[in-house]
């Protein structure tokens, strides 16, 4: 008996199978993306990896030199959405929705030996369905700031600017690498900063030029898995005239002093200013309690209205106001006229 059992350990020895059966579990917000690793870092000629879901063949590498195939589920939910490395085999699930969840196994065959990876995937509901594209809407010569999601741990930001999605900026903690790049034809020159911590973006002295889309994709990755998420933010930089705004009013009139914003955007700050010395007269809680109650703060637009105005509320106004993709900065100097 114990010499039969030897015979057979040196025959699957021999022969180099080796099920080793590992799994690991994956959580993935829906909408996001995944990549599953088959484990291999440099795939061999002679190797062939297949990927199953639910046991359903669903891509491969072939031994014998016949290239990458994919394929759909019966439904055709998996089109367009499967993506698999030629040199590692690491198989890539794009926009990936609920119907993505269950078992996906890889293996692994060589004249080498066979090797096999399990991995559940469950894909969870985002707590906040995200907009595909965020409209961000900022004045020539302002600053804005693209923030990226703080729910998202990542090791590598990468942000792309365009139609042709120039690299703009990047980080990658592994590799030491925090950089920003001047874009296509040098048009974001010294412009661009990048949060080491969060990865947000925040573009300087914005130029009408600048508009357009800007994407940022976030990955966390571990030994086995890499999440993707990506965020669309699309810009639009605004004309007028001169750096302040002029307004001139009747005393006693009302005037309210537009920030541009439409309401759609989420503000978390809001802070009016007025004077040489830059008194806080109005935030999120409205106006400050040493105002006249004849100043009213639209806690949807930032616009602040002044009714009965008197010829002490004449000067320099300053707001800031923070919504979760940009920072915006105004100026105005309201003059009284008549008596």
């Amino acid at each position: 008996m114990k010499s039969a059992l030897t015979v057979v350990l040196f025959l699957l020895f021999t022969i180099g199978v080796c099920v080793d059966g590992k799994e690991e579990s994956v959580s993935v917000t829906e909408g996001d993306s995944v990549t599953l690793k088959s484990g291999v870092t440099e795939k061999q000629t002679d190797d062939g990896i297949e990927w199953r879901f639910s046991g359903i063949r669903i891509a491969k590498i072939s031994s014998d030199y016949s290239g990458i195939s994919l394929w759909v589920k019966t439904d055709g939910s998996f089109k367009d959405r499967l993506q698999l490395d030629s040199q590692t085999g690491d198989l890539k699930i794009s926009s990936i929705s609920a119907t993505d969840s269950g078992l996906y196994k890889v293996k692994i065959s060589s004249p080498r030996g066979t090797s096999e990876m399990t991995f559940t995937v469950k894909v969870v509901s985002a707590v906040v369905p995200a907009d595909k594209v965020k409209s961000v809407s900022v004045l020539e010569g302002d600053s804005v700031t693209l923030y990226t999601d703080p729910t998202y741990k990542h090791n590598v930001v990468q942000w792309r600017y365009g139609q042709q999605k120039s690299p703009v900026a990047e980080i990658n903690r592994v590799a030491g690498i925090f950089n920003t790049s001047d874009g296509p034809e040098g048009r974001f020159r010294g412009r661009l900063e990048l949060d080491h911590q969060t990865g947000s973006l925040t573009i300087t002295n914005i130029r009408t030029t600048d508009s357009g889309l800007y994407e940022v994709e976030i990955s966390s990755t571990s030994s086995r898995y890499t999440i993707h998420h990506t965020q669309s933010f699309s810009v639009t930089v605004r004309v007028e005239t001169g750096e302040v705004q002029s307004v001139s009013v009747m005393k006693r009139d009302s005037v309210t002093l537009h920030t541009g914003l439409t309401g759609i955007q989420r503000i978390e700050q809001i802070l009016w200013k007025f004077g040489d010395d830059g008194k806080l007269i109005a935030d999120l809680n409205g106006p400050v309690n040493e105002i006249r109650t004849d100043t009213n703060l639209n806690l949807q637009t930032g616009d602040l209205t002044i009714r009965n105005i008197q010829r002490d509320q004449s000067g320099q106004y300053k707001v800031k106001i923070n919504t979760r993709t940009m920072i915006l900065h105004r100026k105005y100097n309201i003059t009284i006229i008549g008596e």
